[in-house]
């Protein structure tokens, strides 16, 4: 028996040359000219599709501000710059044919008892201008009349051309400002009347804030400083009476809050002098001082006048004076 073991056929590869000998010989030189061509070409990425030329290129339009104020001082002249602004929506290709500007309107409309249209000369870049990034270019001077909010409107229209007929060849154009004006300069009146009746006497005085201006900001706040007049008239019965004229100062600070409330705070110094009051047998009198308590004062934004009711110290005691306050806005110069 042998111990030979069977033996395996391998499969036969033809040639290449073989299996393209097994074509019709009319498609033989066919198939080996498109071999050749595919084993000489290189291997390469196929190019990203550029804007079909047919493609125009696709704009709308809108209104750019730029840093505009928002908060101006009554009797502050502002600049507003609008700006028409192009903005792309589809590149295209620019031998599809490029857009053409050929008329911009543009309008402005605001509260007219808070702001004060002061716009001399306005600039625009010449129309029909081809492929314009900037449709129009137009500066506005306001000028706050009066404290208040409002909101600056602006509405347009842009007119292009050179497009498709599928694209609107008016495009509007609208946006808002709000504003708020003001009172970035106040001035303080306060008169303030008292009588203390003593056992020995009476006193009697008036202080006055006759000239105090109180200079802000736009965002609302005060600060200033006055002078204070003392007018105080002391009698001392079965003698004579002293009138005193002393000056003093007083600190104000004050706010106007978001509701448009005018908040100011006074704090007064202490005044000091004497007085002499004669009488049969030597004289009355002597050292004195009068020191005003701090008063809150709570107005408007447009101003107004308020009674309040203020402790006054001094020597004989303290006493209390009925004050009348008045806040007037005044414009910056």
């Amino acid at each position: 028996m042998n111990n030979l073991r069977p033996s395996r056929r391998r499969p036969t590869r033809r040639p290449l040359l073989l299996k393209i000998s097994l074509l019709p010989r009319w498609l033989l030189p066919t198939a080996l000219l498109v071999l050749v061509l595919q084993v000489a070409m290189p291997i390469t990425s196929a190019p990203a599709q550029a804007q079909a030329p047919t493609q125009p290129v696709i704009v709308t339009f809108g209104l750019d501000f730029g840093n505009a104020r928002t908060s101006i001082c009554v009797g502050e002249t502002v600049s507003y710059r609008v700006r028409v602004i192009a903005r792309v929506l589809v590149p295209g290709h620019p031998d599809a044919g490029l857009y053409r500007v050929t008329g911009v309107s543009l309008t402005q409309t605001f509260d007219g008892s808070i702001l004060q249209d002061m716009t001399s000369v306005m600039t625009t870049p010449p129309i029909a201008a081809l492929f314009a990034d900037v449709a129009l270019d137009v500066t506005y001077q306001l000028k706050g009349i009066a404290p208040g909010r409002t909101s600056i409107d602006y509405a347009g229209v842009v007119t292009i051309s050179g497009q498709p007929l599928a694209v609107p060849s008016t495009y509007p154009v609208a946006d808002s400002l709000h504003v708020r004006v003001v009172p970035c300069n106040l001035k303080v009146v306060t008169i303030a009347r008292f009588t203390q009746r003593l056992i020995g006497g009476t006193v009697k005085g008036i202080v006055i804030i006759y000239d105090g201006h109180l200079r802000g900001d736009q965002e609302g706040y005060y600060v200033g400083e006055a002078d204070v007049v003392y007018l105080i008239n002391a009698a001392i019965p079965g003698c004579g009476y002293a009138n005193t004229l002393k000056l003093g100062k007083v600190t104000m600070r004050g706010r106007l809050d978001n509701d448009e409330v005018i908040h100011v705070d006074l704090t007064f110094d202490t005044a000091t002098g004497s007085e002499i009051i004669p009488c049969e047998v030597g004289t009355g009198g002597g050292d004195v001082f009068i020191t005003p308590g701090p008063l809150k004062i709570t107005v408007p934004n447009v101003g107004g006048s308020v009674t309040l009711q203020q402790p006054i110290r001094n020597p004989a005691g303290s006493a209390n004076a009925t004050v009348n306050a008045y806040i007037t806005i005044e414009s910056i110069q």
